[in-house]
């Protein structure tokens, strides 16, 4: 029986039986080996990235905390050097 193989880079018809082992088997275990590497780095990437992302996070609740903290510490100073502003009505009410 025909059969009809395509490649990335070309098509052919092999007239080879079906208990016989296609020629383009070995590319295409080259080929699936490499898509396996390819995903396997790319997981690691992955990973990576996604720690990096988790400590930026991180870093940046710290830093919100803290800015918090200083922008309540400047407050309470500017209230102890400045006099206190003290919100009256006007005179024309």
């Amino acid at each position: 029986m025909n059969r009809f193989v395509l490649s990335r880079d070309y098509a052919y018809i092999s007239a080879a039986n079906d208990n016989e082992e296609c020629p383009m088997t070995q590319d295409h275990e080259a080929r699936i080996e490499q898509l396996e590497i390819d995903l396997a780095h790319a997981n690691r990437t992955i990973e990576d990235l996604n720690s990096v992302a988790v400590a930026h996070g991180n870093q940046i609740d710290r830093l919100t905390q803290l800015l918090a903290k200083m922008t309540d510490q400047m407050e309470e100073l500017a209230e102890q050097v400045l006099p206190a502003h003290s919100i009256d009505k006007p005179p024309h009410y």
